[in-house]
Protein backbone atom coordinates (compact mmCIF):
# COMPACT_ATOMS: atom_id res chain seq x y z
CA UNK A 1 0.00 0.00 0.00
CA UNK A 2 1.52 3.45 -0.88
CA UNK A 3 1.58 5.92 1.80
CA UNK A 4 0.66 9.49 1.05
CA UNK A 5 2.24 12.23 3.53
CA UNK A 6 5.19 13.27 5.24
CA UNK A 7 6.65 11.97 8.21
CA UNK A 8 8.55 13.64 10.39
CA UNK A 9 10.20 12.80 13.76
CA UNK A 10 8.48 9.40 13.60
CA UNK A 11 4.95 11.12 13.23
CA UNK A 12 2.60 10.72 9.95
CA UNK A 13 1.33 13.77 8.54
CA UNK A 14 -0.90 14.50 6.06
CA UNK A 15 -0.41 15.09 2.97
CA UNK A 16 -2.82 18.60 3.12
CA UNK A 17 -0.96 21.27 5.09
CA UNK A 18 -2.98 22.10 8.40
CA UNK A 19 -5.50 25.31 7.91
CA UNK A 20 -4.11 28.61 8.68
CA UNK A 21 -6.36 28.89 11.40
CA UNK A 22 -4.91 25.58 13.18
CA UNK A 23 -1.60 26.46 12.52
CA UNK A 24 -1.94 30.36 14.24
CA UNK A 25 -4.16 28.70 17.29
CA UNK A 26 -1.22 25.95 17.73
CA UNK A 27 1.64 28.55 17.79
CA UNK A 28 -0.30 31.46 19.83
CA UNK A 29 -1.39 28.94 22.57
CA UNK A 30 2.05 28.74 24.29
CA UNK A 31 1.45 32.90 24.93
CA UNK A 32 -2.16 32.71 26.24
CA UNK A 33 -1.31 30.79 28.76
CA UNK A 34 -3.09 27.57 27.87
CA UNK A 35 0.72 25.63 28.61
CA UNK A 36 0.99 22.78 31.44
CA UNK A 37 0.19 19.79 29.88
CA UNK A 38 3.50 17.70 29.05
CA UNK A 39 3.92 16.61 25.35
CA UNK A 40 5.12 13.35 25.36
CA UNK A 41 7.89 11.85 22.94
CA UNK A 42 7.32 10.68 19.95
CA UNK A 43 8.83 7.24 20.68
CA UNK A 44 6.71 6.97 24.19
CA UNK A 45 3.47 4.69 22.93
CA UNK A 46 2.01 4.51 26.29
CA UNK A 47 2.31 8.36 27.42
CA UNK A 48 -0.97 10.63 27.32
CA UNK A 49 -1.24 14.39 27.18
CA UNK A 50 -3.33 15.30 31.04
CA UNK A 51 -2.69 18.02 33.12
CA UNK A 52 -0.58 16.78 36.52
CA UNK A 53 -2.60 15.64 39.36
CA UNK A 54 -2.59 17.84 42.24
CA UNK A 55 -2.59 15.56 45.44
CA UNK A 56 -6.39 14.57 46.95
CA UNK A 57 -6.93 15.48 50.97
CA UNK A 58 -9.25 13.97 53.24
CA UNK A 59 -11.22 17.05 53.74
CA UNK A 60 -11.75 17.53 49.56
CA UNK A 61 -13.11 13.85 49.21
CA UNK A 62 -15.36 14.47 51.98
CA UNK A 63 -16.31 17.34 50.33
CA UNK A 64 -16.78 15.55 46.63
CA UNK A 65 -18.68 12.72 48.53
CA UNK A 66 -21.12 15.16 50.26
CA UNK A 67 -21.99 16.58 47.00
CA UNK A 68 -22.25 13.48 44.73
CA UNK A 69 -24.70 12.33 47.66
CA UNK A 70 -26.54 15.97 47.73
CA UNK A 71 -27.11 15.59 43.87
CA UNK A 72 -27.87 11.95 44.05
CA UNK A 73 -31.35 12.92 46.48
CA UNK A 74 -32.15 15.72 44.40
CA UNK A 75 -32.85 13.95 41.63
CA UNK A 76 -34.65 11.05 44.04
CA UNK A 77 -36.59 13.75 45.17
CA UNK A 78 -37.54 14.83 41.60
CA UNK A 79 -38.96 11.40 41.42
CA UNK A 80 -40.72 11.08 44.47
CA UNK A 81 -38.37 8.36 46.49
CA UNK A 82 -36.38 8.96 49.66
CA UNK A 83 -33.78 10.46 49.75
CA UNK A 84 -30.50 8.06 50.04
CA UNK A 85 -28.70 7.41 53.86
CA UNK A 86 -25.24 7.38 54.21
CA UNK A 87 -23.96 3.89 55.23
CA UNK A 88 -20.48 3.69 56.84
CA UNK A 89 -20.37 -0.26 55.83
CA UNK A 90 -21.64 0.78 52.33
CA UNK A 91 -19.07 3.57 52.48
CA UNK A 92 -15.94 1.35 53.19
CA UNK A 93 -16.70 -0.96 50.47
CA UNK A 94 -17.46 1.64 47.54
CA UNK A 95 -14.29 3.46 48.87
CA UNK A 96 -11.98 0.56 48.46
CA UNK A 97 -13.30 -0.53 44.94
CA UNK A 98 -12.63 2.77 43.96
CA UNK A 99 -9.10 2.52 44.96
CA UNK A 100 -8.91 -1.13 43.13
CA UNK A 101 -10.67 0.61 39.80
CA UNK A 102 -7.29 3.83 40.27
CA UNK A 103 -4.75 0.90 40.74
CA UNK A 104 -6.38 -1.14 37.71
CA UNK A 105 -6.70 1.95 35.64
CA UNK A 106 -9.85 0.67 34.34
CA UNK A 107 -13.74 0.40 35.65
CA UNK A 108 -15.82 -3.00 35.62
CA UNK A 109 -18.62 -4.29 38.12
CA UNK A 110 -16.35 -7.63 38.05
CA UNK A 111 -13.32 -7.56 40.65
CA UNK A 112 -10.33 -10.12 40.38
CA UNK A 113 -9.85 -9.85 44.09
CA UNK A 114 -10.87 -13.12 45.59
CA UNK A 115 -13.92 -12.91 47.50
CA UNK A 116 -14.93 -9.28 46.87
CA UNK A 117 -15.56 -10.11 43.01
CA UNK A 118 -19.06 -9.18 42.49
CA UNK A 119 -20.99 -6.78 44.56
CA UNK A 120 -22.68 -8.62 46.62
CA UNK A 121 -19.65 -9.98 47.89
CA UNK A 122 -17.73 -6.14 48.67
CA UNK A 123 -20.26 -5.37 50.21
CA UNK A 124 -20.65 -8.40 52.70
CA UNK A 125 -16.87 -8.19 52.92
CA UNK A 126 -17.37 -4.61 54.06
CA UNK A 127 -19.91 -6.09 56.87
CA UNK A 128 -23.07 -4.78 55.12
CA UNK A 129 -26.19 -7.09 54.44
CA UNK A 130 -28.86 -6.15 52.28
CA UNK A 131 -31.39 -8.12 50.40
CA UNK A 132 -31.29 -5.40 47.46
CA UNK A 133 -27.90 -3.84 46.01
CA UNK A 134 -26.70 -2.56 43.16
CA UNK A 135 -23.50 -0.46 41.99
CA UNK A 136 -22.86 2.95 40.06
CA UNK A 137 -19.52 3.32 38.53
CA UNK A 138 -18.07 6.78 36.81
CA UNK A 139 -14.70 7.46 35.21
CA UNK A 140 -14.06 10.67 34.52
CA UNK A 141 -12.07 13.55 33.66
CA UNK A 142 -13.33 17.01 35.56
CA UNK A 143 -11.93 19.34 37.96
CA UNK A 144 -13.03 18.40 41.85
CA UNK A 145 -16.06 21.22 41.48
CA UNK A 146 -17.59 19.62 38.36
CA UNK A 147 -17.17 15.89 39.35
CA UNK A 148 -20.15 15.56 41.14
CA UNK A 149 -22.84 17.40 38.81
CA UNK A 150 -21.66 15.42 35.91
CA UNK A 151 -21.51 12.30 37.17
CA UNK A 152 -24.96 11.93 38.49
CA UNK A 153 -26.38 13.67 35.10
CA UNK A 154 -23.91 11.08 33.48
CA UNK A 155 -25.84 8.16 35.50
CA UNK A 156 -29.44 9.53 34.96
CA UNK A 157 -28.56 9.79 31.35
CA UNK A 158 -27.81 5.97 31.33
CA UNK A 159 -31.03 3.97 31.52
CA UNK A 160 -29.31 1.18 34.08
CA UNK A 161 -27.24 3.82 36.40
CA UNK A 162 -30.68 5.68 36.46
CA UNK A 163 -32.70 2.80 37.54
CA UNK A 164 -29.82 2.45 40.36
CA UNK A 165 -29.96 5.60 41.24
CA UNK A 166 -33.60 6.13 41.20
CA UNK A 167 -35.19 2.67 42.79
CA UNK A 168 -37.36 3.59 45.56
CA UNK A 169 -36.45 0.48 46.64
CA UNK A 170 -32.80 1.44 47.95
CA UNK A 171 -32.37 3.18 51.27
CA UNK A 172 -29.05 3.81 51.87
CA UNK A 173 -25.63 4.05 50.17
CA UNK A 174 -22.06 4.49 50.41
CA UNK A 175 -19.75 6.68 48.02
CA UNK A 176 -15.62 6.25 47.07
CA UNK A 177 -13.83 8.42 45.25
CA UNK A 178 -10.16 8.55 44.60
CA UNK A 179 -8.10 9.90 41.74
CA UNK A 180 -5.25 8.89 39.88
CA UNK A 181 -1.88 10.27 38.85
CA UNK A 182 -3.12 11.28 35.28
CA UNK A 183 -5.84 13.11 36.96
CA UNK A 184 -8.85 10.90 35.98
CA UNK A 185 -11.65 10.50 38.65
CA UNK A 186 -12.95 6.95 39.66
CA UNK A 187 -16.21 7.30 41.27
CA UNK A 188 -18.15 4.20 42.84
CA UNK A 189 -21.87 3.94 44.78
CA UNK A 190 -22.58 1.13 45.98
CA UNK A 191 -27.26 1.02 46.98
CA UNK A 192 -28.72 -0.97 49.78
CA UNK A 193 -32.08 -1.95 50.45
CA UNK A 194 -34.38 -4.20 52.11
Amino acid sequence: MHETGWRVRGIRWPRRPWPLWAVLLLALLPRAGCVGYSIPEASDPEAVLTPPAAPLDAADTAAIITEILRQANRARSAVGARPLAPDPALDTAAREYAAELAERGAIGHSSTTPGRRTVRERLRAAGANYRRSGENLALMQNTASQLPVRVVRGWLRSPGHRTNLLDPRFRYSGLGVTRDEGGRWFVVQVYGGE
